[in-house]
């Protein structure tokens, strides 16, 4: 059977249009396939992104974190130090009243003579001696005081002064060149119970707070 020219362009066309077809086709797969490069480009970038973001979000949060931490251990540690020094205060206050009991007490006659004496062998070297006490101290144990030094340096000259106020209780003494001092004085004792009282309680505190 013969081929006629209109079936020879009808296959023509088909064969044409089947060419177009199929490479429309390739073309829409290598654009589908550039697509979804694209798209697995995109993702890793915005996962890459996204780490670089979560990775700087943490370090702030580390820093930020650090800085609170920071300003939380410096208010408490500034509390805990207003605590010691109000509870040093009170106790050193408690320690004043009890020195101010004892200097009216039975006992500070002894104490006061004990000192006195250790005063004396302390400052034996001396020609002569001054001692420095309160005026009521002087009044109330004046002659007990003189039999005291008398008893330790004979033949020796000294003086009993009033001292400034403020001492308490107690005395100091120095020498006529007043290059040897000593003092025994209440209100020393209470300083010096003072750094003792201070230290015992950093040291506590310390052990509370780790």
């Amino acid at each position: 059977m013969a081929v006629s020219i209109e079936d020879k362009i009808e296959l023509f066309r088909k064969m044409i249009f089947s060419d177009i077809e199929n490479h429309s086709a390739e073309e829409k797969e290598k654009l589908l396939e550039r697509i979804e490069l694209e798209k697995d480009r995109l993702r890793a970038e915005a996962e890459a992104k996204g780490n670089r973001l979560l990775t700087e979000a943490e370090k702030k949060a580390e820093k930020e974190s650090r800085q609170l931490l920071s300003k939380v251990h410096a208010r408490q540690t500034h509390r805990l130090l207003e605590k010691k020094q109000a509870l040093l205060e009170a106790m050193v206050a408690l320690i004043r009243q009890e020195a101010e009991a004892f200097a009216g007490s039975g006992r500070y006659a002894d104490y006061l003579c004990e000192k006195i004496a250790k005063a004396c062998r302390e400052l034996q070297h001396a020609e002569t001696v001054r001692f420095y006490l309160t005026d009521a101290d002087r009044s109330t144990y004046g002659d007990m005081i003189r039999s005291t030094i008398e008893g330790v340096r004979q033949a020796v000259g000294y003086e009993l002064l009033e001292a400034p106020s403020g001492i308490i209780g107690g005395f100091y003494g120095e020498d006529g060149e007043r290059s040897v001092q000593v003092d025994y004085t209440l209100r020393t004792l209470i300083e010096d119970s003072r750094e003792a009282v201070g230290t015992a309680l950093s040291s506590r505190l310390e052990e509370v707070t780790g």
